[in-house]
């Protein structure tokens, strides 16, 4: 079970406390993806995040490559299905990311 409390995550006897307030977090193989609210100062862009179990950052998604639009917008929810992983940007574009290394590696869109 996972619950988010401001800045605080709990998840599955670990507790994650960050500098920003978190907007949604899951639990993915043994990692914690999170998006932090895009309001927050220094969040605006890239608020995208993987942490491993101790709190250690794996990965800050980076810049959508040109061949996906290339303009970065704040993300806003996380999407996890049988298939693969992604983030949701304010437009409504999908992006399939790498769990284990943050590449965007696929772009959709949701609305």
């Amino acid at each position: 079970m996972l619950t988010i409390e401001k800045n605080k995550v709990f998840c599955n006897g670990h507790t994650f406390l960050f500098k920003y307030d978190v907007l949604e977090a899951k639990w993915v193989n043994q990692k914690l993806l999170v998006v932090f609210h895009p309001n927050e100062p220094g969040c605006s862009e890239d608020n995208a995040y993987c942490f491993s179990p101790n709190q250690e950052l794996i990965w800050r998604i980076g810049k959508p490559p040109e061949t996906m639009g290339g303009v970065r917008l704040p993300y806003v929810g996380i999407t996890i299905n049988s298939k693969n992983c992604g983030v949701v940007d304010m437009y409504g574009r999908r992006f399939i990311i790498d769990i284990d290394t943050g590449a965007i590696i696929g772009i959709e869109w949701v609305k």
